[in-house]
């Protein structure tokens, strides 16, 4: 509903305003993404995350250029196609799976670490495109984010002595936001950047989720902004737009989930894990949207790319909420189409009277 909403905006804002409009949204929630992340119930699935991650995005950006000059892009148009056709979305991804997260299901975890991957890759894809100052670009990121470890560390010692208050801990972290926000400017890089790094300088436990919960109205708002902003953007799209936008989102909704799924079963992973995870990560990335969105700003690709991209984003997140939800039914037609059935042995010899217990307390009476 907010997306066909965005298709009446255009009658009272501007292109550009749009465009504007549509990033603020984009960092706040970038931001929000960053405070919830955690290294630490990751380091369990960080090999096969790191493996996944690679083949996905070099499988497919190998398989999508071909298909980009097919439809006679070009060089800045390849990339920005190949980044909307590999990269996953986290914002979207991490909010359909939320509930798998809690009960740290493996899926959802090795989810959580590919998309934090793909995340790093899109932020150094963008120092390197758009930086007025590209030969330093890369040395301003690393410094964004050297300053994001340095306040993380920090950040504990008085944390405490606030944690009580709602209104200091949504003004701390407004105000970190803005601080790094400003620095990426002054750096003349993206502010998504620098919303990221906020994100990930406040990702301390168990003061994140206090975080969270005292700005979390203000990322349904932002949400809001975002995707209206992205009916808005793809208000005039004509065929070619949708030709475009449909061979992204084949890749992202089909090629890219496979070759992750074929990733992870090369590493002796189960064909439940490997498939719940591929489906999970069917969505373009926002990050390709902000990248679309700053070529365009700078004359790098033409209209109708920049609304292939955003059309695709659009479906892509609408179709993934009902993929999530019928994963089940899903993966019940894969396995009977591919014989993916596996056999499932004891690792106890001879068992008598044994008892299985399942999970413990309040998520192991569900």
């Amino acid at each position: 509903l907010y997306i066909l909403s965005g298709l009446l905006l255009t009658k009272f804002v501007t292109l550009n305003q749009v465009l504007e409009l549509s990033q603020v949204g984009i960092a706040f929630l970038v931001f929000i993404y960053g405070v919830k992340f955690s290294t630490t119930k990751l380091k369990s699935v960080a090999d096969r995350g790191a493996l996944a991650s690679a083949f996905s995005i070099i499988g497919t950006t190998a398989l999508s250029v071909p298909a980009a000059l097919l439809l006679g892009l070009q060089q800045v148009e390849i990339i920005v196609f190949a980044a909307a056709s590999a990269l996953s979305s986290s914002l979207i991804g991490l909010e359909l799976i939320s509930d798998d997260l809690r009960k740290e299901l493996v899926h959802s975890r090795i989810i959580e670490s590919i998309q934090l991957i793909q995340d790093l890759v899109a932020v150094v894809l963008m120092l390197l495109l758009f930086s007025s100052t590209s030969g330093n670009s890369l040395i301003y990121g690393s410094l964004i984010f050297l300053m994001a470890f340095a306040f993380k560390r920090g950040f504990t010692y008085f944390a405490e002595s606030f944690r009580d208050s709602t209104e200091v801990i949504m003004v701390f972290s407004l105000g970190t936001l803005a601080l790094f926000v400003s620095t990426s400017i002054i750096f003349e890089i993206s502010p998504v950047v620098g919303a990221f790094a906020a994100g990930l300088a406040l990702s301390r436990y168990p003061y994140s989720l206090e975080i969270v919960d005292t700005v979390g109205t203000l990322k349904d708002f932002f949400t809001v902004i975002l995707f209206v902003s992205l009916g808005a953007i793809a208000a005039t799209a004509n065929l070619t737009v949708l030709l475009t936008a449909g061979v992204i989102t084949a890749f992202t909704m089909l090629v890219n989930p496979f070759i992750i799924y074929s990733s992870l079963r090369s590493t002796q992973e189960n064909s439940r894990i490997s498939f719940f995870t591929g489906l999970g990560l069917d969505q373009v990335s926002e990050f390709a949207v902000v990248i679309a969105i700053q070529a365009y700003l700078l004359g790098q690709i033409p209209l109708n790319l920049l609304q292939s991209v955003v059309v695709a984003t659009a479906l892509t997140m609408t179709v993934s909420s009902y993929t999530t939800r019928y994963e089940q039914k899903l993966y019940g037609i894969f396995s009977k189409l591919f014989n993916t059935d596996e056999k499932l042995e004891s690792t106890v010899e001879e068992p008598q009277d044994h008892i299985i217990l399942i999970g413990f307390d309040t998520q192991g009476k569900k």
